[in-house]
């Protein structure tokens, strides 16, 4: 198989910088991926953390298949009703106002640690501690 150039793309450039490296020191997509979410949790907490959850889209090259690992968040006790509404915000991201609701039905539990231990643990070629 032919190695070609890989790019990361983030939106804070520690994040990027922690993709680069370990794809650098021969870790593989998998490894760059974890990487930068668990950089972002520090680095971007507004937009990424770990009681989060998301989705990861794998591409395999050499069998040539893609795979969705969904690792969203799980809403539990809701029974197909909501006893409390949320409150609606607004928060501004640059002038920017994005709308989110709070309160007890949009508490959730996370899946961003399990999701990226799936990911290390399905297509990950480097240690978990490294």
């Amino acid at each position: 198989m032919t190695r070609l150039p890989v790019c990361v793309a983030a939106g804070n450039p520690v994040t990027a910088q922690v993709g680069a490296d370990i794809l650098g020191d021969g870790g593989g997509a998998a490894d760059a991926a974890v990487a930068m979410v668990l950089a972002s949790c520090v680095a971007e907490t507004v937009f990424t953390g770990i009681g989060g959850g998301g989705f990861a889209i794998y591409y395999d090259a050499s069998s040539r298949t893609t795979e969705c690992l969904d690792f969203f968040v799980a809403v539990p006790g809701l029974g197909g009703r909501r006893s409390v509404v949320p409150q609606a915000i607004a928060i501004d991201f640059g002038g920017q106002l994005v709308p989110y609701a709070v309160g007890a039905s949009t508490v959730a539990v996370h899946g961003v640690p399990a999701g990226m231990e799936a990911l290390h643990q399905r297509w990950g070629r480097e240690s978990w501690k490294d």
